[in-house]
């Protein structure tokens, strides 16, 4: 019974040794190790060309975000494309995802707490099987015990309650449930994404929701500073209001962000002249990235996200080993010089 026993509530005397999980295997990958650009190889040997990065052939809003974020990030993924493991924070988002996609699949009357964790659950343990996409087989392995899976589970089962709290869903059906939405933003690069929620109101005005398992930012700076960090936040929204425009003809009217780790609301309006700022703001970042690849030289970007970043092994920022100074330092890439970028942490939080 999927209400009894996985993620459960421990009870006021837990047991201090629960019997280890049978079918648990440690999560002994090879570690890949650096790209050929960044190995090392003997003296005697002919090092090998770097590869050639090729110009994408389509973008995302976290593509976008990526480049904003890091130029080098956006290499790592999106060109040589380097694999990334699957952590516990992003199967959590992942799974929670899938709850409330499966929630607005239920009739209004049967959209209880009750059923939503349940469907959390459900989730969890098919992505256990395998019957998920990329990454599929990592799932089984990511917890080394069953306590921490238990505890994992509960914290996935806290945010999707606190959500509970934003939106009472009951009251409406959504439009559009991860929706899918493609334009060619040039002729050469298409622009792609899937968008949580889009709903409609009696009026016919379209909004635009995602879900976020994470906090919502401290706007705790000055006025300037937090419009940089919200404008930051809500690329990804602005994105899909353009793709929106694009195939329906049509700006949703409101954007919103739904924190559940804590949880929060944020929203803002949105119209045709906000959707035609996104254009020209994409648009740049495509020649950016493309400015880059002709050079054949992206440039890692310091900030404090690089503590999280699975890369940092293999960026030419940390590779040295020490403390990074932006103004002293330079890398190689490509044949071309490059002082990174240092980022504000603020604006990259």
């Amino acid at each position: 019974h999927l209400g009894r026993g996985l993620f459960a509530s421990r009870s006021p005397n837990p047991n201090p040794n629960p019997s280890p999980n049978p079918d648990h295997k440690p999560n002994r990958s090879p570690d890949p190790g650096p790209t050929r650009l960044f190995a090392t190889v003997p003296d005697e040997a002919e090092p090998e060309a770097p590869r050639e990065l090729k110009k994408p052939n389509s973008l995302s809003p976290t593509a976008i975000n990526d480049f904003t974020t890091c130029p080098m990030l956006f290499r790592f993924r999106y060109l040589d494309r380097r694999p990334e493991p699957v952590t516990p924070v992003l199967a959590r988002g992942n799974i929670a995802h899938d709850a409330l996609f499966e929630y607005y699949g239920l009739s209004r009357e049967l959209r209880t707490r009750n059923n939503l964790q349940n469907l959390f659950r459900l989730s969890w343990l098919k992505a256990k099987q395998g019957k998920v996409g990329r990454n599929g087989d990592q799932y089984a392995t990511l917890f080394k015990t069953v306590e921490e899976e238990r505890d994992w589970g509960l914290h996935g089962l806290e945010l999707l309650e606190n959500y509970l709290e934003l939106e009472d869903p009951t009251s409406f059906d959504p439009l559009s449930r991860e929706l899918p939405l493609v334009y060619n933003i040039t002729e050469d690069c298409s622009l792609h994404g899937i968008i949580d929620r889009v709903d409609v109101d009696e009026d016919g005005n379209l909004a635009v929701i995602d879900y976020k398992t994470g906090k919502a930012p401290d706007l705790k700076y000055s006025t300037a500073m937090n419009r940089k960090i919200l404008n930051g936040r809500f690329m990804q929204l602005r994105t899909y209001a353009l793709l929106l425009a694009e195939n329906q003809g049509r700006a949703p009217i409101v954007l919103k962000l739904l924190y559940l780790d804590g949880p929060s609301l944020l929203w803002m309006p949105c119209n045709q002249d906000e959707v035609e700022k996104t254009r020209d703001e994409i648009l740049k970042s495509w020649e950016a990235i493309i400015y880059r690849v002709n050079r054949q030289h992206f440039e890692p970007t310091v900030n404090k996200l690089c503590d999280y970043c699975v890369h940092k092994s293999v960026c030419p920022a940390w590779t040295d080993g020490g403390d990074y100074d932006s103004t002293k330092k330079s890398v190689v890439l490509g044949g071309q010089d490059s002082a990174p970028r240092r980022q504000d942490s603020t604006a990259a939080s």
